[in-house]
């Protein structure tokens, strides 16, 4: 609330302007002033609410007891040699809370990263035991379940959070019939070691040049994931959540593993401690010894 100058008056204040020999001067800068004011105060207000924004996303996924749905990662760019490659991983997931889970992955690449063909995988866990098979080799194995498996683990990428530095609002946007936040991420870089030659500092510097905001799209009406998006130079990357229901209703039947007819078990070398490819990660499908 503002207080008029007759208030002041009222109230006892001398009637001495501070403005009044430089009348048109204040008239200038008194605005200007304001403006400046508000714009900090505003790129405050979007810091803190980006930051609301993250820490009420995160919030979703890492209180979930349940979820299913998708997630399809969609990466393209070029080589080292310049060569166009593509790669696209689809993961539908079934989760409950600590350690059942069910993530069938399929795999497709194009271009340079042909080679690497088709994949078609699972990974399941019935609280007991963990299961792997690849149905593209037939083949599985097994190993005790861990107690508990974060459903972030299973999305294959780390998610940001509220503590996140560096992250500002951008205008809201329309994906999929949903209206959404666009909350953008400045990557945080280290300075590189004062070791450092001059030609790796300035292969380095190139590096982070061509580093480019992460922009995190979240639905308005209940903070879940739409999309994920980071570029690199020509190289980009796109996480897209499919449609899901977070704390639903999950049967345990859901979890149960049968191998399917002809397929074969395998015995996998025991990881050492603390490694191993955790589930949802394609790294974590069986290959032959």
């Amino acid at each position: 609330m503002s207080i008029q100058p007759d208030a002041l008056h009222r109230a006892g204040t001398p009637s001495v302007s501070p403005c009044s020999s430089v009348s048109r001067r204040c008239t200038l800068l008194l605005p200007a002033l304001a403006l400046s004011l508000s714009a900090l105060f505003a790129a405050s207000a979007h810091a803190d609410q980006a930051s609301d924004i993250l820490k009420k996303m995160e919030g979703v996924y890492s209180g979930a007891k349940t979820f299913v749905g998708s997630v399809t990662v969609k990466q393209s760019g070029k080589t080292k040699e310049g060569k166009p490659a593509s790669v696209t991983r689809t993961q539908q997931i079934s989760y409950k809370s600590p350690n059942l889970i069910r993530v069938q992955m399929t795999m497709s690449a194009t271009g340079a990263a042909a080679k690497a063909g088709n994949q078609n995988a699972m990974i399941v866990s019935d609280g007991k035991t963990l299961y792997r098979y690849s149905s593209t080799q037939k083949q599985y194995s097994k190993s005790p379940a861990p107690p508990a498996i974060p459903l972030n683990q299973l999305f294959g990428i780390a998610l940001p959070s509220g503590s996140t530095p560096g992250a500002s609002l951008l205008s809201p946007t329309n994906v999929m019939g949903h209206q959404a936040y666009v909350v953008q991420i400045k990557q945080q870089v280290p300075q590189p070691p004062p070791s450092m030659s001059a030609a790796d500092k300035a292969k380095y510097d190139a590096y982070v040049k061509q580093m480019k905001p992460v922009q995190v799209v979240i639905d308005k009406k209940d903070y879940h994931l739409l999309q994920i998006r980071q570029s690199m130079g020509t190289n980009t990357a796109v996480v897209e959540f499919g449609p899901h229901t977070v704390n639903g209703a999950v049967a345990d039947s859901a979890f149960k593993f049968s191998p399917p007819a002809g397929s074969k078990e395998i015995t996998m070398p025991q990881p050492p401690p603390g490694g191993g490819a955790m589930p949802g990660n394609p790294g974590g499908v069986p290959r032959r010894p």
